[in-house]
């Protein structure tokens, strides 16, 4: 059976081919890619009819450059690119705008309390401005109490002419300068800055220059920490010592003074506060046991605050005592 079915795919091939071998045979294609056999006539629309052997015969008259060479393109109009303006260039324009129309006095010394997408809240204190920017100040709400008079907005007199008389500090929400983001120069929480181009009235300015930092934290990323409070719950998640030992190897790591506080004591039992007392002090640290909810320790975690804290390091505390 595997003799008969092998000869008859053979005989189906063979037959297959003779076919196509009969068909190519009789198609029988010139130089050119036309058939001879079957010379029809071209239409040419706008031209008379003529034969596809006569027109292959004006084809070698005229050489080969009459059929080879294509015909040339029209020039193509010039247009004027275009360009997308950038969000930094925007920025630059309203710099060159702003130093334009503002005086040299409107800008001051303050820090970063905020930070939110593109803007951030600075507060300038009274003691930071020199007298020149006072003025300035008082100049900008003057006249926009002179502009609210003559539209006849008596409440907006009113507002401005409070805020005229406020001593300060004074927040101001303000935009990071191009110059800054094209070097790359990251604004945090707690940096010490210089703004300038202040709108008194609008409250609003632009970062101009971030000052040197004392300190600075990765997580969260904040700038000029004098002391941190590192928190963590007892219960409610259970209190890890894996997790715990990671965050104060951080904390090391940053050169800043902190305090171990751990939250939600009224959770546990005098045993289990003992026993974390007892190996903390082995790592070198003393926590502060404090309750949120019941408020225990909690007003002697507000006083140390206000007073300057002490770090939660053994070491250290043996050493203020020493001196």
């Amino acid at each position: 059976p595997c003799l008969d079915f092998r000869q008859r795919m053979l005989g189906a091939a063979a037959r297959a081919g003779g076919r196509l071998r009969q068909r190519a045979a009789s198609i029988d294609l010139s130089w050119h890619g036309m058939s001879t056999a079957a010379a029809t006539t071209l239409t040419i629309p706008g031209a008379r009819r003529v034969s596809a052997r006569a027109h292959r015969a004006d084809l070698h008259a005229a050489g080969p450059r009459a059929w080879a060479s294509p015909r040339p393109l029209p020039p193509r109009r010039a247009t004027a690119p275009l360009t997308r303006a950038s969000s930094s260039d925007a920025t630059a324009a309203e710099e060159t705008t702003a130093g334009s129309t503002v005086s040299e006095h409107a800008r001051g010394y303050g820090t970063v309390v905020t930070s939110q997408a593109n803007f951030l809240r600075v507060v300038v204190t009274r003691e930071t401005m020199s007298q020149a920017e006072v003025d300035e100040r008082a100049l900008q709400l003057t006249q926009a109490m002179d502009r609210a008079s003559q539209a006849g907005k008596t409440d907006d007199v009113a507002k401005l002419q409070e805020r005229l008389g406020d001593e300060g500090p004074y927040e101001l929400l303000c935009v990071v300068r191009a110059l800054l983001k094209k070097i790359k120069q990251r604004v945090l929480v707690g940096d010490a800055v210089d703004v300038l181009g202040i709108d008194w009235v609008d409250q609003r300015a632009m970062v101009e220059t971030v000052h040197a930092r004392r300190s600075e934290l990765v997580d969260p990323p904040v700038a000029n920490v004098d002391h941190a409070l590192l928190v963590f719950a007892l219960e409610r998640p259970p209190l890890e010592a894996k997790q715990l030992t990671r965050f104060l190897v951080s904390m090391e790591a940053t050169g800043v003074p902190f305090t171990l506080v751990l939250n939600k004591s009224d959770l546990c039992s005098e045993e289990q506060k003992a026993d974390w007392a007892a190996r903390l002090e082995q790592w070198g640290y003393a926590p502060r046991f404090v309750s949120v909810a019941t408020g225990e320790g909690v007003d002697d975690l507000e006083q140390e605050l206000a007073t300057g804290m002490r770090t939660s390091r053994l070491d250290d505390d043996e050493g203020e005592e020493e001196e």
